[in-house]
């Protein structure tokens, strides 16, 4: 006798579409996305995503295999570059004959103080936010203090 009850939602709506849900993640979409395409609860989705070990690693890897573009095109952004526009315009002549034209025209997107400013304190240590270096730094003073009482045995 079939087993009665609420169909298995990682059998009926996640496994037999897990290469397109990482292509929808690798696209960048979210894990509430991804379940509200699949029509899955977000907490039902997590779940089984949690017990599929070799699903959620390839979640994980596609999820990252954006970030270097992501990294290029912020230091794209945060030096400046030069691009091509291209305008199609249609025209009349003299003679009434229509005419199409392709104009391209060199610009320059100017350097980005906010891109600047985030690539380099994601890349580098000198620009770190000032205030997690104050937490790291209350930290260790708090674990310091900490064996200074233990080695005077209060």
């Amino acid at each position: 006798m079939a087993k009665k009850g609420r169909p298995n939602a990682w059998i009926e709506r996640i496994e037999p579409r897990k290469d397109e849900i990482v292509e929808w993640v690798r696209a960048g979409a979210t894990n509430k996305e991804v379940a509200e395409a699949l029509g899955v609860g977000y907490a039902t989705f997590m779940d089984h995503v949690s017990k599929n070990p070799d699903f959620s690693d390839s979640l994980k890897q596609a999820r990252l295999s954006g970030v270097p573009m992501v990294k290029l095109a912020l230091m794209k952004r945060a030096l400046g570059f030069e691009y091509e526009e291209v305008k199609t315009s249609i025209k009349k002549d003299d003679d009434g004959e229509v005419k199409q034209f392709i104009e391209k025209v060199k610009k320059y997107c100017p350097p980005d103080v906010g891109a600047c400013q985030t690539f380099l304190r994601n890349n580098t240590d000198d620009f770190r936010d000032k205030a997690k270096f104050d937490y790291d730094f209350k930290t260790m003073e708090i674990e310091l203090k900490k064996l200074q009482v233990e080695s005077q045995n209060f």
